[in-house]
């Protein structure tokens, strides 16, 4: 028996990404933070600043990205 077949996830694995969480996804870098000011100055002609807020927080709950200290996220491989 597969040990990790008895894990429980918040979100389904499977959860493909919203169009929000996609575009911002594709902004950060895995080696390299980045502030929230820039995602937002960056993104906000085309999403609102709590549509940012709100994938960036959808986006650390799968594992996707994230969140280090003075407002910093990174993506995880």
């Amino acid at each position: 028996m597969n040990p990790r077949s008895k894990e429980r996830h918040l979100v389904p694995v499977d959860n493909p990404l919203s169009p929000h969480e996609r575009r911002i996804f594709a902004l950060l870098k895995a080696d390299e933070a980045t502030h929230i000011d820039e995602i937002v100055d960056r993104l906000e002609p085309e999403l609102s600043s709590s549509e940012i807020f709100a994938a960036l927080f959808e986006l650390e709950l799968v594992g996707k990205t994230r969140h280090l200290p003075g407002k910093n996220f990174v993506k995880m491989c």
